[in-house]
């Protein structure tokens, strides 16, 4: 059941370590948003598909229509189905929630592309536990005083993290790790290098944007040339299609900074949605260039 809309005090770091401890353990690779919502006892109003979008490293965005579609049958076979399902009674209530489910009201594993996929090894579970701590702490660097963050951030996610900490004791017991080295090795000379170069390019639009509405030319042209680095290390790993496709979204987005930088002042909301259409355009290229390309090679 969903909790009561008051999210002062569900941490997001520990909401995205059980996300990412279901997306690798569960039976099936895809995850609905309500899902995670009722079985975290989270509030309707909490940013679940806000937290899963802002980590690409570690998720896919909606569902094939393939795998919705057998999925649809298998609610609409009477077997026993997830647990938000189970809440809603009447049979025709029932039918009519699973006719009315969507691409985007779900998500996967990175590492779960398949319909069958297996379970994450425990290695990849482990490394995106990690990983979530690492943001945690950069986080926690930015000047917030340690005991309180400890007191805000543990203590009412107490629940949670025995969420996670069974699932992982569970994880342990059923995996043999000695024979998931490589999958972790793969990883590390895979993934990571791609994911940091990922979210470095994100950042670096935004700040590039940033730059330009403050008219500050000198900045935004300093921002530029650090997109276009962190681009140029990218382009190996990508597609020629790719790596064209990469550059010509660059052009467009340096076109747009430099007017916005030397031009008149525009309205707030309309360069911020062009921002964001362009920072949509180019992370959905370096999605596809770093992180499918890779999962099919």
């Amino acid at each position: 059941m969903e909790a009561e809309d008051d999210t002062s005090e569900i941490d997001r770091y520990t909401v995205l370590s059980a996300i990412w401890v279901f997306a690798c353990n569960d039976e099936r690779a895809l995850i609905s948003y309500r899902g995670i919502r009722h079985r975290l006892s989270l509030p309707a109003s909490y940013p679940v598909e806000e937290i899963v979008r802002d980590r690409a490293e570690l998720f896919r965005l909606r569902a094939p229509q393939s795998q919705l579609a057998a999925y649809k049958e298998f609610l609409r076979s009477g077997q026993i189905g997830p647990s938000w399902l189970s809440v809603v009674k009447s049979r025709e209530e029932k039918l009519q929630v699973i006719d009315d489910l969507e691409p985007e009201d779900f998500f996967r594993g990175q590492f779960r592309t398949e319909a069958d996929a297996p379970r994450s090894s425990l290695e990849i579970l482990k490394w995106g536990l990690e990983h979530i701590e690492r943001l945690r702490a950069k986080d926690v660097q930015k000047g917030e005083d340690r005991h309180k963050r400890v007191t805000a951030i543990w203590i009412p996610a107490g629940s949670l993290m025995a969420t996670i900490l069974a699932l992982i004791v569970s994880s342990c017991m059923q995996w043999d790790a000695a024979d998931r080295n490589a999958d972790l090795q793969v990883f590390e000379t895979t993934y990571q290098p791609r994911q940091e170069g990922y979210a470095t390019s994100m950042r670096t639009m935004w700040n590039t944007f940033q730059a330009a509405s403050s008219s500050d030319q000198a900045r935004t042209d300093s921002s530029l040339v650090a997109l276009e680095t962190t681009l140029f290390e990218l382009e190996p790993v990508m597609s020629q299609g790719t790596r064209e496709a990469v550059w010509k979204e660059y052009r467009t987005f340096e076109a747009f900074c430099r007017q916005i930088a030397k031009g008149p002042a525009q309205a707030r909301a309309t360069t911020l949605a062009q921002f964001t259409a362009h920072r949509r355009a180019m992370a959905e290229l370096l999605h596809m260039g770093l992180f499918e390309s890779a999962l099919t090679r």
